[in-house]
Parts: structure tokens; sequence; C-alpha cells
């Protein structure tokens, strides 16, 4: 934000004749008898609205609001003039609270202070509301009748009426449709008619003039083109500079003992002071972007650049345009790191306001949190990262940073003091308003890190999904483990990305573990939006089978770390992460004897040096496998002697767990395993897929239940990897645990084909079966044993074979009829693409994705699948 409030609502304006005429239509009042005028919720609105503009819209969405508007008349260039047009119209969003419907709900108060309005009086008596049911419009549909009227009249084109009016019309969440809009027009009762319609446009002239501006009936309004990117922009604007300027203790309610001229300037500085104490500062990366530079370490211990940051360096060294990166890396590669470089670079080199990382779960989340605020505090000590996630106000840092309020303390935008939002749209929560500045709804903020369903919560079709989308369009967003989601998750990320490519807002997707095909279709979705095209109509473009690899993909084209030049024979990996093998032990936990596990987890505590107390994962797909685990340890232990033998650690992690459980357990996993962590005991960590990604923590052995060979491959990544052996191999051990043969069948723990598709299993042991064995070399063997990945050689094809649509080993001869029925339950599971798009919202190439946007709203937190047998995360 600017150190001084901008000009606007400028100073030196008139009064009007009309001036006393605008104040007694109220607009606020809460529960209390001074109200705030209607005019004056308008200039605060819109004096809000002008301040977010660079801060809240993405740059597309500011081009096509300059298309529309910037050969409007005003005192600056285009950008300007439509930048203070745009503010104008968020002012106008109350117009439907000049009305008798709106203005009868305090009848009280209308009575007591305006009891020279005589001749109205008697109209709102009329209409005065009963103590049963409300029955009359609200204050938004009767906004969109008026501003409807008013562009017709003023010979608006087709795409500011089908987008202007019914926007604004919608900032409580539900964007009205015409057939609402001819509803509304049928109940005079409600809207006033003739008298109504004179006093609405009398308040529009003055808060135009107010503004600065004049004549709206002059503008060209018949040239004026909206596209679909500023008319969301448009309606989330509105939104959001609505709660802020519904704010009391920012916006003193002002009575009727004032003068309108003196008013209009001061909002300027109210709204700059209330946006200030939300502390919404853009992120302001070094101007020098480089590794080096962002990250140099200490003189001690310099943090040298791995080679795949380099080549993101020099990838984007030359970016003017948005586009998407897609970033194939191994685990401990730092992804994490070179996201934050990424987007840095984006940020700076297209005029962002900041970023959102979405993470699979809260514990992911709750790490990258830490990181960035540790990165950005060295530079920006003003910028507030905010961690977005239902558990982020126990996190240790929020916590600190918002100590219960103190009376006298320094005034700031408190969510409680918002009213009077919507007192005739009881449809809208006033408590969800408060959200969105409390942080369980705040992707609206400029830099923020929590979780994926932050992001996706804007592709489903739910009230305010525009203020989600905008929130979203002036940062660069990043998506890491984009391998890991199901069909479900993913149907709505390739909407995401779509949406993004649209809105041109730059994306960060990154993987250790992602498909060649399903790269193919990320980078088609965010072109195919980028191009206004629909997703079908662009073609699939292939890369290099290069393993790791970075992609780059905008309007124009497709280019990767190969199209570089590079040295020949330069490595793609660093010497930590380059030539690692991973020993895949089939054998001695062979069936799923819960006891028998635990024998064999205190055989692996007693072969481990004492010098060197042994870390241990034990990572199962389903919450109620980890409660097992744990018992049968607890009675092996006790059988052995209990702790006078085993001084062991017990750590038990799953998203079944309540927040402060989840949080002890979390920093118990970073005491014993974090990077630098000297362990005193034995300890052995029990969980689910929260261990499996994302996380810097660095075990000795991994036990997994068997899951698709990607996820082994991500929580062997967890495995010795903090271990500084130069340039000699790493080999990592993951022993899998749960398969029994049942003669020539191999079953599976009841439910696990419940969070992983049986095909994908089966195809995962066959694979398995047939990589090279310590004995063997190169040779494939057939029976099961310990088998070998190399890493980063192996990922690629074993990914790409994994979910190749026609699989290219045998299958063997008594699977036929296992191998028949998982293929029917894996095609069942694309029933869950078809219910991802029931609740999504169009694409948007749909060509009334604007009017659709709320049709039917749900509820937004259906980000992830419903009906699960168990809850992994």
């Amino acid at each position: 934000m600017t150190e001084q409030p901008p000009d606007f609502p400028p100073k030196g304006r008139t009064a009007a004749d009309g001036d006393r005429e605008q104040l007694w239509l109220w607009a606020k009042a809460g529960k209390g008898s001074v109200p705030h005028p209607l005019i004056c919720h308008a200039l605060d609105t819109a004096a809000v609205a002008y301040q977010l503009y660079p801060v809240l819209l993405g740059s597309a969405i500011r081009m096509e609001l300059t298309v529309a508007f910037g050969e409007f008349e005003g005192i600056g260039d285009a950008e300007e003039n439509a930048r203070r047009w745009v503010a104008v119209l968020c002012g106008l969003h109350d117009l439907g609270k000049a009305s008798p419907a709106f203005q009868a709900l305090r009848y009280d108060l209308i009575e007591k202070l305006y009891k020279t309005e005589q001749s109205r009086l008697q109209t709102l008596k009329r209409v005065r509301p009963t103590d049963g049911p409300r029955v009359d419009a609200p204050h938004g549909w009767i906004t969109h009748l008026h501003l409807d009227r008013l562009l017709r009249l003023a010979k608006a084109s087709p795409s500011i009426l089908a987008t202007v009016a019914p926007g604004l019309a919608g900032h409580h969440g539900v964007i009205p449709d015409a057939a609402r809009r001819s509803e509304t027009a049928g109940y005079p009762r409600d809207h006033g008619g003739k008298v109504w319609e004179q006093i609405a446009d009398q308040l529009v002239d003055r808060l135009v003039e107010l503004c600065g501006l004049s004549h709206w009936q002059l503008r060209p309004w018949s040239q004026a083109y909206l596209g679909l990117a500023g008319a969301i922009g448009l309606t989330g604007l509105a939104s959001v500079s609505d709660w802020i300027a519904s704010n009391s203790r920012n916006f003193p309610w002002a009575g009727v003992d004032f003068e309108l001229v003196e008013y209009a300037p001061k909002t300027a500085a109210l709204a700059h002071q209330a946006i200030h104490a939300m502390r919404w500062t853009k992120w302001t990366p070094p101007e020098d972007t480089r590794f080096s530079t962002l990250f140099p370490g200490t003189e001690d211990a310099p943090t040298p650049p791995r080679p795949v940051q380099v080549a993101a360096e020099r990838m984007l060294a030359d970016v003017t345009e948005p586009g998407l990166l897609i970033v194939e890396a191994p685990t401990g590669e730092g992804k994490t790191k070179l996201g934050f470089q990424a987007a840095a670079r984006l940020v700076s080199a297209l005029g962002l306001a900041g970023l959102y990382q979405g993470m699979p779960t809260r514990a992911t989340g709750d790490q990258a949190f830490e990181e960035f605020d540790d990165f950005a505090a060295g530079y920006q000590a003003d910028l507030r990262v905010r961690l977005l996630h239902g558990a982020a106000d126990q996190h240790p840092r929020i916590k600190e940073r918002n100590p219960p309020t103190k009376k006298g303390e320094a005034k700031r935008l408190d969510p409680e003091a918002i009213v009077d939002v919507g007192p005739d749209h009881p449809e809208e929560d006033i408590t969800e308003v408060r959200e969105w500045f409390a942080g369980k709804r705040g992707i609206i903020v400029p830099v923020g890190i929590g979780t994926v369903d932050q992001m996706l919560m804007g592709m489903i079709r739910a009230r305010h999904s525009f203020v989600r989308l905008t929130g979203l369009s002036n940062k660069v967003l990043i998506l890491d483990e984009v391998h890991g989601y199901d069909i479900y998750m993913s149907t709505l990320i390739d909407c995401l990305i779509e949406w993004a490519g649209r809105l041109g807002i730059p994306m960060i997707l990154m993987s250790a573990t992602l498909p060649s095909g399903r790269k193919s279709e990320l980078i088609r979705a965010w072109r195919a939006g980028r191009l206004g095209r629909p997703v079908t109509e662009v073609p699939l473009v292939s890369t290099a089978q290069v393993y790791p690899e970075l992609t780059w993909a905008d309007a124009a084209g497709v280019r990767t770390w190969s199209d570089l030049p590079t040295d020949p024979g330069a490595s793609r990996v660093s010497q930590r992460n380059g030539n690692r093998i991973i020993e895949v032990d089939l054998n001695p936990l062979a069936g799923d004897d819960a006891d028998q596990r635990a024998e064999w987890l205190l055989d692996q505590v007693d072969l481990a040096p004492s010098a060197r107390p042994i870390g241990i994962a034990v990572v199962h797909n389903l919450v109620r496998r980890v409660g097992t685990t744990a018992a049968a340890l607890r009675r092996a232990i006790k059988r052995r002697g209990g702790k006078r033998r085993y001084d062991i650690d017990l750590i038990t992690i799953t998203g079944r767990m309540s927040v402060a459980e989840r949080g002890r357990a979390n920093q118990a996993v970073k005491d014993s395993f974090g990077r630098g962590v000297s362990r005193s005991r034995p300890t052995i960590v029990i969980g689910t897929q929260v261990l499996e990604q994302g996380l810097d923590v660095s075990f000795d052995l991994m036990v997994s239940d068997l899951a698709p060979i990607d996820c082994l491959v991500q929580r062997a990544g967890r495995v010795l990897r903090h271990e500084d052996r130069g340039a000699a191999p790493l080999t990592v051990r993951l022993v899998i645990t749960g398969p029994t043969w049942k003669g020539e069948r191999l079953e599976f723990p009841r439910y696990t084909v419940g969070i992983y598709p049986a095909l994908l299993l089966l195809r995962t042991w066959l694979l398995l079966r047939a990589l090279p064995t310590t004995d063997s070399g190169p040779e494939a063997a057939t029976g099961d044993g310990v088998r070998l990945i190399r890493c980063p050689e192996d990922l690629r094809g074993l990914v790409d074979r994994l979910y190749a649509e026609d699989f290219d080993l045998p299958v063997p001869a008594g699977w036929a009829k296992d191998w028949a029925k998982a293929k029917v339950a894996l095609d069942k599971r694309f029933d869950d693409d078809y219910r991802a798009r029931s609740f999504r919202i169009p694409t948007p190439s749909d060509g009334k994705v604007f009017q659709r946007l709320t049709n039917d709203p749900t509820r937004a937190n259906r980000t992830r699948k419903e009906g699960r047998p168990d809850d992994h995360r």
C-alpha cells in the first residue's frame, strides 16, 4: 500500500441542492439509532475498492477492465480512468437499498430521524415488515433492477448488460439471472416504481460527481466490452470492498449532522487506514532473484544451488508473460526452495501481489509456511504470511501473532466489527463473512500458504466463488505433490489450472513422480484457458522422456530444460540425491499379522548399533491400521521386558487426531527426525500418508503398506534424506507389509482398495517383481525378495508403466479373475470425475460461465471425495 492515501474521492467538491435529500436514505444502523447514510457507505466502498484495485486484482483482470472503462472520461491515463470508474461501480453495489423494501426494515429509525419526509413515510408504512417471514425483494435484486435500467438507458453493450448489473447485485454471494430481475420488476411495492427510480438516479449522479467524475449517461457504454476476467474481478472486488467498508470501527456511522462534501474526501484516509490495519502488504522480492541471492546460507555453510534450481533461473530469466512451470525432481532435491525462487522471479517480472502455496496436508502446509515465513522475514519484515487451513489458528506462530485483544489497543480490522452486510439477505451468514478476514477463507490475502483445498474451494459452485477466483488472480500459485491426488481432486485441479490460464495466473506444479501423460494433460489445461479455447481443441504436447525435468508452458508454446544450452555430461541431479538405490524388501513381513510386524520392528531396534539409535517409520494406508500396529508394539515391548529393556519413543500421527494432538505429534517427529537432529533413543513413528509427502524428515528404515509405486518412491524419499555420503551410492531400505498370498492370489488388507485401486496395487506388485534383485544384477527375477529401484534413472519409466493405458507385463494365470474385477472397479472410479464435475464451476470456455458461477450453490468445502472408508490424511 502507498504511504499516503490517494486523492480518491478527491477534495474540492461542492455541495449540491440534493445533498440533504441523499442523507435521509440509510444503509447501516445495526441495533442502534444512529444510521450510516447510503451515500456515505457508497463513498466508503468506492474508496476501499480504489485502493484494493492493484492489490487484489491480477493483471489480466485489470487489463480487461482497462479495455472496458479506460476510454471513459477521467483525469489520468486509461488504466487510472478504469480504476476510478470501477471504484464507482463498486460503490453502487447497494443501490437497491434506495427502495421501500429496504428502508422500511428500520421504520422506527426513519420515523424518528426523518419526520419531514411525510410522503415517503406513508410509502414505507405500506411495506413495513410484519413479524412473519420476509417475502419482499432483497436489496441485491433491486440493485440489479436499478443498474440494469440505468445501463439500458445509456445503451450499454451486451457484455456490460450481462455482467455489471448482475455482478454487483450478486455481492452477497449469488449472481442473479434475468429471470430474477424480471420477477423483482413485478413487485413495485418493493422497489418503489418511478418515484424511487428518480431517487436512485440522483444517488448515482451524486456519487459519480463526488468521486471527481461526471456524466454517467454520456460515457461510451455502447462501445465498452467487459470480458470474463474483468467481470469476475469487478464482482469480487465489490464484495471484498463492501465487507471492509462495513467495518463500523474503521468507518464510523455518520448519522445526519455532517456535510457530505466534507465527508467524501475523508474516506480515502479511512480506507487507507483500514487496509493498512489488515496488513495486506504486497510481496516485494529482492531485485536479484537468483537462488544464491535468495538462499545464501551462512559464511561457514553456504547453500550451493542444485542443478534443477540453476536451470529454473535460466528458464525464467526472460519471462514476461504468465505461464505454467512444471518441476519434476527427486525427493530432497530442493523443490520447495525452487518454488519460492521461481515465485519470486514471476512476482517481480509480472508485477503480482504475492503467492499461495497449496500442500496436500496440514502438516506439510505448516512446514512450508514456516519455511517461507523465515525466508521472507530476512528481507521484508512487514510482510504478513498467512497460514490457511482449518486449524491454522492453533499454530504456535499464529497464536503468538494474534494474542487476545485488549481494550484500548491500536485500531485494526476486527472481524467482529463487520456488521449490517446484508440485513435483508439472510442467506449470507455474517459469521462466514468474518471468516474471510479471520483466516478460514483467507485466500484473498496477498501471501498465504496452507492446504490445496483453499485453492480448490474456488472451483466449487458455491456462494462467493467469484471472490475466491479474484483472490487467486494476483498471485503465483504453487501446487506441490501434484501427482498425489485421486480422480475427484484431480478433476478439480484440472479446472483450477484451466481457470488459472484464463485469468493469467502463473502456476508452479511440483512432483517427484508425475506420469508423462498426466503432465501433458496439465499443460493442455493451462494453455486452453490462456488461449480461450475448450480443452478438447488444444492438442496434447509430448516432451522428451527425461528426468529430472523442467517444463514451461505459455500461450506461445512449450519449452523444457532439454531446450536450454547445457554443458555436455552435466548432471541434472545433485550429488546428494543422485545414485540412490531403494531396496524394496517383499519378504520379511509377508502377510498381515500385526504381532509379527511388532516383533520384527523390535528386532530391527536390537540389530541397530547402540551408538546410533535407529529411527523407523511405519506408513499405513488406513488410520485403523495405525492403531493396530501401535497396540501390537506396546504388547511386544511388554512381553520383552518393558521399558527396562526398551527405552523407545513411540509416535503415532494421523489425520484423525485433534488439532492439539496433531501439533504435538508433528513437533515430536521434527524433534526426532528433522534436519540436524541427533536422537537419544530409538524412535518408531506409525502414521498414515501424512508421512509420505513434503516433510523434510529423515528416517533410517521405512515399513510401508503396499501402495502404487510412485507413492512407495515418495515414502522411500523420507529415508536417509539428510545423509551426506559424497559421491558414493546410497542404499535405502523399504519393507512392504500387508499383502497376503492365498494360493496364487495376492490379497490386500481390508479397505485398502478403497484408498488405492486394486488394479494399481496389482500392477505395482508385478513391476516390483520384475525389477533386478540384489543377486541378479540387471536380469529380471520372477520370485519375491529384495528388488532394486535406481534413482533417478528408473523413476520415469516405472511411473509411466504403472499408469499406461496398456500394461506391458504378463498377468499371472492365477490372477485373471482378480485382474478383471480390479479393472471393472477402476472404471467405476471414474464416476468420481463425474461427481466432481457436478459440483465444480463451469470451465471458462463455457459461453455463459459468468451467469452460471453460482447457480444452485453447494458447500465450498467439497474439495475431497466424501464417503471414503477411512481418513488417511
